[in-house]
Parts: structure tokens; sequence; C-alpha cells
């Protein structure tokens, strides 16, 4: 399968607050700047979460309480992404397709949400990011399944066109 590939970068959030949900006001801004999210692509959160695999205990990020902070999806941006944007898969770099603090609780909605669309999510991409990574790699340590990503550039006199896409293989 080969999907377009938007990469939505919010490693510096994600830096400074461990619960981070993505917004629909950093979506709207994302399509401000880069364009429309296209139907049918696979759309990744780059958080930087995964430079801390395979430490189980950094990737949870318990607090003194047993409860886990870590980024997730919130559902007025899912539905938005899969019901507007008509996109086939989000991404991620935690374990989880919700935040910590909901899993905590053993809330799986969002996941749950994803699943009963007959859509795809994935979980544990691994890397520094994959926009800033093209032609690479991303594996799924859990799956031990492959992500690549790669590159197409088309040129002619009038101007130059470059897309990434995501091969789940």
């Amino acid at each position: 399968m080969i999907l377009p590939l938007v990469v939505i970068d919010v490693h510096g959030e994600s830096a400074t607050n461990p619960d981070y949900t993505l917004s629909l006001q950093r979506i709207k801004r994302w399509e401000k700047d880069h364009g429309q999210i296209p139907a049918g692509a696979f759309v990744a959160m780059r958080t930087d979460w995964s430079k801390r695999w395979p430490d189980a205990a950094k990737m949870e990020n318990k607090d003194t309480n047993g409860g886990a902070h870590y980024l997730g999806w919130s559902l007025p941006e899912l539905k938005y992404f899969y019901e507007k944007r008509k996109i086939t898969a989000s991404g991620h770099e935690t374990t989880d397709t919700d935040s910590g603090t909901a899993t905590s609780k053993d809330d799986y909605s969002i996941k749950t949400y994803i699943l009963s669309t007959n859509h795809y999510q994935i979980e544990l991409l691994t890397g520094s990011g994959p926009r800033s990574q093209r032609n690479r790699d991303h594996y799924f340590p859990k799956a031990k399944r492959r992500l690549r990503i790669f590159r197409e550039s088309t040129c002619n006199s009038a101007a130059k066109r470059t897309a990434d896409y995501a091969d789940y293989s």
C-alpha cells in the first residue's frame, strides 16, 4: 500500500509537554503552511518520543502515582482527518494512539474509534522524524514490520514537484 505522507512535526511541543495532544488549530496552521491534507494520506505525528526506545520506563513516563504521561491523539482531530480530509492512516511514535493519561485509566476510545472505521493506525514509528529522513526505513519494534518513507520528484521546465510517500509492507 502506497499513501501520500503528511508529517505534522510537534517535537517541540512534546519536549515541553509530555501530555500534549495535537489540536485542530495546530492542524489548520500546518495546512496553511503546507496545503490541504490530501485524501488517502498517511498522517504521522512527529514527537521524537521514539528516542526513548527501547527503555519501557522512558516510553511510559510514569509519575509517582503510576500514571503514564505520553502524547496521544484527540477525537475531534482524528475525526477531522478521517471524516473531513478522508485520510487512510495515522501514525505516531508512542505505544498507544490514546494519551498516557487516558490509557492509565484504561481509556482506549481513540484507538477504538479508528479501528471501528476500518482505517489503519501505526504505533511505535521510529526515527527522529520521517520527513527529515527521506528514503529511510521506519520500523515497528513490536510488530517487526517496516514502513518505507521515500520521495518522488518530477521536473519540467515550468516547475519542480516533490512528494513524500509511505509504503507499509
